[in-house]
């Protein structure tokens, strides 16, 4: 219900800066990360993805790009991990990501596809730092859930920027327009002052 209220809101940054906490309570997270793609990263501390080599953040999209697909979302964790979500970054970048993980000072990690439609927009990443507190079934579930919420959110937005675009476009073209017609119309007077003036 946070979020839903959050993305209301019409500046993006904003609404995902006012979901921060709730996200971090509602799923028990220590940390978490956002990122759009094409986009800046929009929330989230500067640590998470500090330290991410180019390589693991190509992978890490196309995993959550899949996982949009799939419609689930995929953990890194230090304890056994589901051989689905292993399966998604491969063994050599999972183990990669782990390390990422371990070095940023956590122990396990929920990625989250942000997408709507058809479209995979970003993905929301949480962190923990006890390695012994599993992600449930239900939080994976309301994770996925919350980052349609956000996804919606991003695409209005861009949305609303597109338009906004479009209106300063044409503004700028109808002063265009206003200006050569009165630039035209002084240009031709005289010349035609001069004509009605010999015709007379």
């Amino acid at each position: 219900q946070v979020v839903r209220f959050a993305v209301s809101q019409p500046d993006i940054d904003d609404a995902l800066a006012d979901s921060r906490p709730a996200l971090l309570e509602g799923f028990r997270a220590d940390d978490l990360s956002i990122r759009t793609y094409g986009d800046r990263l929009v929330a989230g501390g500067g640590s998470p993805s500090a330290g991410v080599s180019d390589r693991l953040r190509s992978a890490l999209r196309a995993a959550s790009r899949a996982c949009w697909e799939r419609q689930r979302v995929a953990v890194m964790t230090t304890a056994q991990p589901e051989p689905d979500d292993q399966d998604l970054l491969g063994d050599d970048l999972h183990e990669e990501a782990l390390r990422t993980v371990r070095a940023l000072g956590f122990e396990s990690a929920m990625i989250v596809p942000i997408g709507a439609g058809r479209r995979s927009l970003g993905h929301l990443i949480l962190f923990r730092e006890d390695g012994a507190l599993a992600w449930t079934p239900d939080e994976r579930v309301g994770a996925l859930e919350v980052a349609r919420d956000i996804g919606q959110a991003v695409l209005a937005s861009r949305n609303l920027a597109r338009e906004q675009r479009l209106v300063s476009e044409l503004r700028a073209l109808d002063t265009y327009k206003t200006r050569l017609l009165s630039t035209v119309s002084h240009e031709l007077k005289n010349p035609l002052g001069a004509i009605a003036g010999h015709l007379e």
